[in-house]
């Protein structure tokens, strides 16, 4: 069975408020009429803002419909006129107070099945702090999180907004170079990175005669960076 494309025959004006629009429209599909509540909507911008440090900035804010404080990445709708860069740029900095080099990732519809709702989402690197500047009754609190428990808090459930699980779904390959090694998480908690360590190295000689010597030497790593695995090398 293909699909076809409903056609409108009449509408309806039942609401124009100042996010959502409601008619109740009349529509023709294969003969047959239905009808049809639509809200239409101007559109909104999202972003996951990741820190050089491989953090995430969370805003987390009470949204009254659902009666609860949820954890989101940074969005808001676009102004009349403003294209999605623009709103997502906008949008970061009143959230967060900073700036970013933004990577638009894809969108969104958010509910088809009655509104036109469509977030543009993105991913923003290279932060730069200003100020933030919220909006009149807006209230949240910026929350930076390890980008390797953002991962744990959405397998277990604890992020259920849905823009902002769309978004990094869409973005998981583009933030895998944000994850640090194991052995450098470890040296995040304990608080050493940016030290230097001194790492024993075992080198084996064998020569032709059957002889076997052996030689200690030492590598200084930067805690910004160690290797996660270290391989004995004969040589």
């Amino acid at each position: 069975m293909s699909v076809e494309k409903e056609k409108m025959v009449s509408r309806e004006e039942i609401y124009d408020g100042q996010i959502v629009h409601l008619f109740k429209d009349q529509v023709e599909l294969a003969g047959r009429k239905a009808v049809r509540e639509v809200i239409l909507h101007c559109g909104a911008a999202a972003i996951i803002p990741v820190t050089a440090d491989g953090k995430v900035l969370f805003v987390k804010q009470y949204r009254y419909p659902v009666g609860e404080a949820l954890l989101e990445i940074p969005a808001g709708k676009m102004d009349p006129g403003e294209t999605p860069d623009a709103c997502a740029a906008r949008e970061l900095e009143e959230e967060t107070g900073y700036r970013g080099t933004l990577k638009k990732l894809g969108y969104v519809y958010t509910t088809p099945g009655f509104c036109n709702e469509t977030i543009h989402l993105y991913l923003a690197t290279d932060l730069v702090h200003t100020a933030q500047h919220l909006d009149e009754g807006e209230f949240l609190d910026v929350l930076p999180i390890p980008l390797d428990e953002v991962w744990d808090m959405i397998r277990k459930g604890h992020i259920y907004d849905a823009k902002t699980l769309s978004a990094f779904a869409i973005a998981r390959d583009a933030l895998k170079s944000f994850l640090h090694s194991p052995f450098d998480l470890d040296l995040q908690k304990r608080g050493v990175r940016g030290r230097n360590f001194l790492f024993p190295v075992s080198l084996v000689s064998v020569q032709p005669s059957g002889l076997v010597s052996a030689s200690m030497m030492h590598l200084r790593f930067s805690a910004s960076w160690v290797p996660s695995t270290f391989i004995p090398v004969i040589i």
